[in-house]
C-alpha cells in the first residue's frame, strides 16, 4: 500500500460510514412519515366511521415493516462490519434499533385503532364529537416529530420538552377514555328499533 493510500484510507472509510449513518437517518425519517399517517388517518377512521380508510391504514402496516427490518440489517451491518469506535456512533446506532422498534409499535397500534374503526362502522357506531381523541393525536403527532427531530439533530433541550409533553397526553387520554366509555354507555342504553314489538 502507498503512503498515499494509507492516507486515503481511514477518510474514505469515515465518508463510507457517514453515507451509511445518513442512509439510516433517512429511513428513520420515512418510518416516522409513514407512522404518523398511520395513526393520523386510523383515527380519522375511527371518528368517521370510515372502514375503507382504516383498510388502507392496515395497508401500510407492511411497509414500516419492510423499513423496520432494512435499518435493523443497516444497523447491525455497520456495528458489525465498521466496528465503530466513537462513544456518539455507538450510542447513535445502539438507539437506533430502540427507535424502530418503537415506531413498529405505533404503526401496530395505528393498526389496532384501523380494525377498531372498521368493527363500529359495521355496527353503525360514530365518535365524531370525540375532541379529546383528536386532541391527544394532535399532540401524539407533535411529540412523535419533535423526539425524531431531538434524536436526529441531537437535541437534549427538545427531547427534554417532549417528555415533559407526556403528562398532557396522559391526562387526555384518561380524558378521552371517560368520554369513550360515557359514549359507549349512552349507545348501549339507547333503544333500538329490533328491541321494540
Amino acid at each position: 500500500m502507498t503512503a498515499t493510500a494509507a492516507m486515503n484510507g481511514p477518510s474514505t472509510d469515515r465518508t463510507r460510514f457517514s453515507r451509511d449513518l445518513d442512509s439510516i437517518r433517512e429511513k428513520l425519517l420515512q418510518m416516522t412519515g409513514i407512522a404518523d399517517e398511520m395513526l393520523t388517518d386510523a383515527v380519522e377512521a375511527l371518528l368517521s366511521q370510515n372502514a375503507s380508510l382504516g383498510e388502507v391504514v392496515i395497508g401500510r402496516d407492511d411497509a414500516i415493516d419492510d423499513l423496520d427490518r432494512q435499518i435493523d440489517q443497516e444497523v447491525l451491518l455497520l456495528l458489525t462490519t465498521e466496528q465503530p469506535v466513537a462513544c456518539f456512533s455507538l450510542r447513535f446506532l445502539s438507539a437506533t434499533l430502540k427507535v424502530t422498534t418503537d415506531l413498529e409499535r405505533i404503526g401496530d397500534h395505528a393498526v389496532n385503532i384501523a380494525l377498531s374503526a372498521q368493527r363500529m362502522a359495521e355496527d353503525g357506531i360514530g365518535y365524531e364529537s370525540l375532541m379529546d381523541v383528536r386532541k391527544s393525536l394532535q399532540i401524539a403527532r407533535g411529540m412523535l416529530g419533535d423526539a425524531l427531530q431531538a434524536f436526529t439533530q441531537h437535541d437534549p433541550r427538545l427531547a427534554t420538552a417532549v417528555i415533559e409533553r407526556d403528562d398532557e397526553a396522559d391526562i387526555l387520554y384518561r380524558e378521552a377514555q371517560r368520554e369513550l366509555r360515557a359514549a359507549m354507555q349512552s349507545e348501549d342504553s339507547a333503544p333500538r328499533d329490533r328491541d321494540r314489538p
